[in-house]
């Protein structure tokens, strides 16, 4: 009988209750991710209005808590990619036409409790796309007439991309040099691609730009694909390119862009000797400094203990999170394996340009105390690359480590 009733709250909990969390963990990543799209819609036209080049990272999928007694279903990953190539169209009074390549770009989640549509960037905005359900939610609005009313700013977005993954990835946008338009003359139709219809969006969007009377009709692009025709003179467009992970092709980059994206975090970050180490009767708790060094932002996502000169073969669980600070903590339910897997912060941590993190390693129990021993690590960023250092616990149980990083990895 008792074994009948665990079966069954155990059944309870593998259909109910983990589904139920995992819901929540994928709400959060949907809120988070959401955020990303933003910064890279920003991204996106910073560098072609602004001419830099732009680093923006996009958390593409997520993980679950561990489990005991239930089974979680593979990490939930996501797909970042770019449509096909859709011409902008631009005309003269001349009927002189000039095309200029551009694409949409779609994250596509995939979640195992959530049904959520894929969120949309194009022509300047950014949306969720729950057309089949709900609705469309915009997130940001059109940017392609700015303040001034008058003017008309395209960045078009080139090259082809796509990436699935759990983790983080990094998109490269870099500006180009275009003169597309610089033959034509006088008033311009333009007619840019886009997945909305006038009632959808942008009638809407131009209600409050009288310079402006935009149509969408079905036009030379493919079932799905509608055209948004505007009408401007020449004097009030501008025309941005920005390529994807490279310069698109047969363009040049802006005289003042360099296409050398920064460097590694890996290469960045330096352990300092600003840690306090504390010993007790199995009980230890070492804190330890990392600096980055470079001016860009580095995210750890992952730690990993890889060995310890301790007699001991696992460094156990104790009742707080092993790792803390720099705003997240490795938090496991039973023990780290030596040179076991790397486990997920629960926040990932991130360090700002020139600035310093403390993090602690502890409380934590061995079967002695860790004085004048050496406990190995590695960190794992947001851009794939790794570092592993090495920790000292002094033997009077003060401050401090045995010097820089022990190296670094690719």
């Amino acid at each position: 009988m008792i074994f009948a009733i665990l079966m069954i709250l155990l059944s309870i909990n593998q259909a109910q209750v983990v589904p139920a969390e995992n819901s929540k963990v994928e709400f959060q990543h949907f809120q988070d991710v959401r955020n990303d799209l933003v910064d890279v819609r920003s991204a996106t036209l910073t560098a072609g209005q602004n001419d830099v080049s732009q680093f923006p990272t996009v958390n593409l999928g997520t993980d679950y808590p561990p489990r005991i007694l239930a089974v979680n279903p593979p990490p939930a990953s996501g797909t970042l990619q770019t449509s096909d190539a859709y011409d902008i169209i631009i005309t003269d009074e001349t009927d002189t036409t000039e095309r200029i390549e551009t694409r949409f770009l779609e994250y596509r989640p995939g979640y195992h409790e959530l049904d959520v549509g894929s969120t949309w960037y194009e022509n300047s905005m950014l949306y969720l796309d729950e057309r089949e359900q709900s609705g469309l939610v915009v997130i940001e609005e059109q940017d392609l007439v700015p303040e001034s009313g008058t003017d008309l700013r395209i960045t078009a977005l080139q090259n082809e991309y796509q990436e699935s993954s759990s983790g983080r990835v990094t998109l490269e946008l870099y500006p180009s040099e275009t003169d597309d338009i610089a033959n034509l003359t006088g008033e311009l139709n333009v007619t840019l691609p886009t997945r909305l219809t006038a009632d959808e969006y942008w009638t809407a969007a131009f209600e409050d730009e009288p310079a402006f009377d935009p149509t969408v009709e079905n036009g030379p692009y493919p079932v799905g694909v509608q055209a948004l025709n505007l009408t401007v003179k020449k004097e009030n467009v501008t025309i941005n390119t920005v390529g994807v992970q490279s310069m698109p092709e047969g363009k040049t980059a802006k005289e003042n862009i360099g296409s050398t994206p920064p460097p590694p975090a890996s290469e960045q970050t330096s352990l300092e000797n600003t840690g306090e180490t504390t010993n007790g009767d199995g009980q230890d708790t070492i804190e330890f400094s990392l600096k980055n060094e470079g001016d860009s932002p580095v995210t750890i996502n992952r730690i990993a203990v890889n060995n310890t000169t301790a007699d001991a073969n696992t460094i156990k669980n104790g009742d707080q999170g092993e790792f803390e600070g720099g705003g997240g903590y490795l938090n496991t339910t039973n023990s780290i394996e030596i040179e076991g897997p790397a486990y997920p912060l629960n926040e990932s941590a991130t360090i700002a340009g020139g600035t310093t993190e403390t993090f602690t390693l502890g409380e934590f129990q061995t079967t002695g105390n860790m004085k004048d021993e050496n406990v190995t690590m590695t960190l794992y960023f947001d851009d794939d690359s790794s570092q592993q250092f090495t920790v000292a616990v002094p033997e009077d149980g003060g401050g401090g480590n045995d010097g820089p990083p022990a190296g670094t990895g690719p």
